[in-house]
């Protein structure tokens, strides 16, 4: 199907910050690593499982490990102003990392993308909101399935001889060349979003943006960067609720998110907390339409958040998709998995307003402390 992968890339991208993930681990490398080595080093966190076996002498699987349970504690503490602050001048720079796998029709398609991107303060208005701007350094993306495989970096500047990328690059070159301002409040809200025409033209010329609105688009992917806080102090144990509909092939997606405000794993850090959440989903679809999107019931997010600032300090987020779509008559029904980690960028720093993470801490791609 000529559309299939624009739809699978797509999708992906949109629902990347509303998914199921793993307990997220707050302390990372202080020296820079390779992009392969920063994915890997995400992908490390797992949950923590009890009742599993090692696999037998010829490989036959153990026991399935069943997971801890999770007890929520009452409120308890001081109670925190969860707020995000801004300094003019300053920049971060993240890398967001897609890892897809599913099956279609029996047949195995990963699909892995890496997107180092920087958001810069233009300013900060008398509210404390902060107006910015986004920029893609460099985009990776690597794919293997029927179709062939292929590996793209752009900092190579060279193409893949595939069929594959052929269908995947209207995606890539939107990914690379998306630019855009917005306003960001102090809870995490996105507001009057500019989208330069190249932008608008860009969306216009892949398949999976073309008949969406791009300021709506690019709306639910800032939310993906920025949590968004309650108005009220929350004290550890506290709660509350941050929903999204997504825009998807014609329908909508609704996803809202249950946070719950946690330490994070090391005790004795009181400069981050994790904000963990159970995500329930609601999608509509025209009738008739080619394409329907699901998300299964047990989705979650979770997010290690610095308390000074706001700024993401780790976000890992996995869930289960379920596609159907109507190929000429025929119903093609897709489930893949989705993880997507959000992690300071940590390569050295180029931007003259970036510096270098000290030995021993996250390598913040806070450019300053804003």
């Amino acid at each position: 199907m000529k559309s299939l992968l624009h739809c699978l890339v797509l999708s992906s991208v949109l629902l990347a910050g509303c998914s199921n993930s793993e307990s997220p681990e707050t302390e990372a490398p202080a020296d820079a690593v390779s992009p392969d080595q920063q994915s890997a080093a995400a992908n490390a966190d797992q949950p923590q499982l009890q009742g599993s076996t090692a696999p037998t002498a010829d490989g036959t699987p153990g026991e399935t490990p069943q997971p801890v349970a999770a007890v929520t504690p009452e409120p308890s503490g001081p109670a925190h102003t969860l707020r995000h602050t801004f300094k003019k001048g300053n920049t971060r720079r993240l890398l967001n990392t897609i890892d897809l796998k599913q099956s279609v029709a029996g047949q195995n398609i990963d699909v892995d993308i890496q997107n180092f991107n920087q958001w810069h303060v233009d300013d900060v208005l008398p509210d404390g909101s902060g107006r910015l701007t986004y920029s893609v350094n460099r985009v990776i993306f690597k794919m293997k399935g029927p179709g062939g495989r292929f590996n793209y970096d752009s900092d190579d500047g060279e193409e893949p001889d595939s069929p594959a990328w052929a269908q995947v690059k209207p995606e890539a070159d939107f990914n690379l060349g998306c630019t855009f301002s917005c306003t960001i409040s102090p809870r995490g809200v996105a507001s009057d979003i500019h989208v330069p025409d190249q932008v608008v033209t860009l969306m216009k010329n892949n398949p999976g943006t073309a008949t969406g609105d791009p300021a709506e688009f690019l709306n639910v992917m800032v939310g993906m960067y920025f949590i968004e806080f309650p108005e009220t102090d929350q004290k550890l144990g506290g709660t509350w609720d941050s929903s999204v509909t997504t825009p998807l092939f014609g329908g909508a997606l609704t996803q809202t998110t249950h946070f719950t405000l946690k330490p994070t794993q090391d005790a004795s850090d009181t400069t981050t907390l994790w904000a963990s959440g159970a995500v329930s989903s609601t999608a509509k679809f025209p009738e008739g339409s080619t394409m329907k999107v699901t998300i299964k019931p047990d989705a979650r997010q979770d997010v290690t958040f610095a308390v000074a600032t706001g700024h993401l300090v780790q976000k890992t987020s996995t869930m289960t998709r379920v596609m159907q779509i109507d190929n000429a008559g025929t119903l093609v029904n897709i489930e893949g998995t989705i993880r997507i980690t959000i992690v300071p960028d940590s390569r050295p720093a180029t931007a003259p307003d970036a510096e270098a993470a000290p030995a021993g801490k996250t390598p913040a791609s806070d450019a300053k402390s804003e």
